[in-house]
């Protein structure tokens, strides 16, 4: 106790010096990242926005993370809804009825599986009414276009990412045939689909928010779209489908995109004029200060919380400038190593003393650029960034999705923290608890829950997984969020890449590592509830819903325990053979209904559990979770009064979009 009162007595730099010492720096701000549209002011093409160009939402600056050229374009989503066949109704036979459905971008999930065709159908507009289409579509040619594409969060990003295969985006543009008899209404509707040139998708085929560069044709006859004057033909066959009325300005063009790879492709949100967008400032290279021939010289940078990996250093010497490197340390370096270390949350550069790592020579001039801020201010709510900064005058920023990723800069009481710990597996993953603790520790990825089961092979599927196999290690991660019903905090396949290039140099060699997800099942309540007040029954119901939550919660407070539901298996069975359960209770879960405070009494409570065929009753009020699943609470039905509680929602099929029931994502190799 007194080492400990002792060492609390000591100023903040020395306790900063010791972390270094244990190489356990403060971890830095990490930034929010998100997607912007920015439109040019008027009905023509401005100029090129270079990367790194500012914005700012209010005291929070952002940078562009890629070019941009803001076309004078507005866009609509289109889909050809499925409809009852033609010949039920007397028609045609094999022709299909369809109605065009205009969808939300970031209010409705847009799925090229939906429609009947298996496309997205984006009609570009002028965004202004009573422009000149000709003339635009003129100035369109030979352009690029920024499509900016978000996954939805559940269906795609988090779960469809399991295939280990890259998928690709596809987006042609339409053209209406040439010479096409104008008296024959199909034929002057007849469309031909181009492929556009795709020069960049920072997306990775739509599994993260990125932004899709495309080059449109370089005459503008060959994307004049086709005519739309006859009701009867429009969409018909390849045509687009009909265009929304609520258009800003005339039609310019037809763009169609979808995925052959992966027929459930999901997005959240589609928009044009996109650009990525990082919550830091960039501060471009520039002279910071001059060499003093001295041993451990250090330069300050302006700003604090110093993104080290954007950081670009160079020293001028005999006459030249000379490229330095950031390393982690000076051990291992030699008199000549052109090598500096950086303190990336004070923003202090130091070079090394002549033995270990090279002194910039006496008056030679340091410069450096890079980038700074970040922290949990940057996660911004859409309509939050603002405005351009320093670029031609004015240019419209639509914010339509939100920003995130930021978390504040590590404090040297957290930091202290993790000095136990970081002790006692020095950075190598021999132990379960070694792994868990890496885990958690993860510099940048946030890890809200990791458990470990040595010995688990959850390959080829979680029914045909083995226990007990030497030399293979098993870890489930969990990210921070999720808790309400229908909102499990699902690990994102960035989250298990993430953790898994983290944890795979400090495994032991030989062994097998895998990083999973666990699987969620989806389960559903409805309960009979008495309250002590009628007036209050909604109230009452919201916590019950919450308390049920919680309770279902693989995070903690959630389970028996408070430490988040448990995974049964985790350790594997205490006989080395089948598998433990752990089992969600009709009983138990009136227990906790019957805490919330408001509530009398607690009647009957039936438990669903979701399977591939829809919504299977628990009879006997039990359901069985083995392996490493744990619940997802979907639905949750109170009935007021002594009656038999009702089912909540009809019995039907989970939707396979979210793949629920699917295995769980891994990440595995060798090491």
């Amino acid at each position: 106790e007194t080492i400990i009162y002792r060492l609390n007595l000591l100023p903040e730099r020395q306790r900063r010096a010791f972390l270094n010492l244990l190489h356990l720096p403060l971890r830095a701000a990490r930034p929010a990242r998100g997607l912007v549209c920015i439109d040019p002011p008027a009905a023509d093409r401005a100029a090129l926005l270079p990367p790194a160009t500012l914005l700012a939402a209010g005291p929070v600056k952002l940078s562009t993370d890629g070019e941009l050229t803001p076309l004078p374009l507005a866009l609509a989503v289109v889909i050809k809804d499925a409809a009852a066949d033609l010949d039920a109704q007397g028609g045609s036979a094999g022709r299909r009825f369809f109605r065009a459905r205009t969808l939300v971008a970031g209010h409705d999930v847009l799925r090229p599986g939906a429609a009947v065709d298996g496309y997205l159908h984006l009609a570009c507009a002028a965004p202004l009414p009573g422009a000149d289409a000709d003339a635009l579509r003129a100035l369109l040619a030979d352009a690029e276009l920024n499509l900016g594409v978000v996954p939805d969060s559940l269906s795609d990003a988090e779960q469809a990412q399991g295939a280990s295969a890259p998928r690709r985006l596809v987006v042609e543009i339409a053209q209406a045939l040439a010479g096409a008899d104008e008296s024959d209404p199909a034929q002057r509707q007849a469309t031909a689909w181009w492929p556009l040139d795709l020069l960049a998708d920072t997306s990775a085929g739509g599994t993260a928010a990125g932004v899709l560069r495309l080059r449109l044709p370089p005459r503008a006859a060959l994307f004049v779209p086709p005519g739309q004057d006859d009701a009867e033909y429009t969409g018909a066959g390849t045509a687009p489908p009909e265009a929304p009325a609520d258009l800003p300005g005339p039609l310019l063009f037809w763009l169609r995109l979808s995925c052959a790879d992966d027929d459930a492709l999901a997005l959240g949100w589609l928009g044009v004029n996109a650009v990525e967008v990082v919550a830091q400032e960039t501060l471009q290279p520039r002279v910071v200060g001059l060499g003093t021939g001295e041993p451990d010289q250090a330069v300050v940078l302006s700003g604090g919380d110093i993104d080290a990996g954007s950081v670009q250093l160079s020293v001028q010497e005999a006459g030249g400038w000379t490229t330095w490197a950031l390393v982690d340390h000076f051990g291992g370096r030699g008199p000549d190593d052109r090598v500096a270390v950086l303190d990336d949350q004070a923003g202090i550069l130091r070079f090394g003393d002549g033995v270990r790592g090279k002194r910039p020579p006496l008056s030679a001039r340091v410069r450096a650029g890079w980038r700074s801020g970040g922290g949990a201010a940057g996660n911004l709510a859409p309509g939050g960034v603002k405005e351009v900064v320093g670029g031609p005058r004015g240019l419209k920023v639509r914010h339509e999705w939100p920003l995130a990723g930021g978390a504040d800069a590590e404090t040297v009481p957290e930091a202290e923290r993790r000095i136990p710990e970081f002790l006692q597996h020095r950075d190598r993953a021999v132990t379960a608890a070694d792994f868990r603790a890496l885990a958690l520790a993860h510099p940048t990825a946030a890890v809200a829950r990791a458990e470990v089961w040595p010995g688990l092979l959850p390959v080829p599927g979680p029914a045909t997984g083995r226990s007990g196999v030497p030399g293979v290690v098993s870890v489930f991660v969990l990210p921070p969020g999720g808790g309400g019903v229908g909102d499990p905090p699902r690990p994102s396949r960035g989250l298990l890449a993430d953790v898994f290039t983290w944890l795979r140099p400090r495994t032991v060699v030989g062994t097998e590592l895998y990083v999973l997800s666990p699987e969620f099942v989806p389960v559903a309540v409805a309960l009979s509830v008495r309250v002590e007040d009628p007036r209050a029954q909604a109230t009452v119901l919201a916590a019950v819903e919450a308390a049920l939550a919680q309770f279902l919660s693989a995070l903690p407070p959630g389970g028996q325990d408070g430490a988040g539901w448990p995974f049964a298996a985790a350790g594997g069975a205490s006989d080395g053979s089948d598998q433990e359960q752990s089992v969600v209770d009709a009983e138990e879960l009136a227990t906790q209904a019957a805490r919330v405070p408001g509530v009398r009494a607690i009647g009957p409570v039936r438990v669903w559990r979701g399977t591939a065929q829809g919504w299977q009753e628990a009879l006997d009020g039990r359901i069985p979770l083995g392996g490493w699943q744990v619940p997802d609470l979907q639905a949750v039905s109170a009935q007021f009064g002594t009656g038999t509680p009702q089912p909540p929602g009809p019995l039907s099929a989970p939707d396979p979009s979210t793949a629920t029931l699917a295995p769980a994502p891994t990440l595995s190799a060798l090491c």
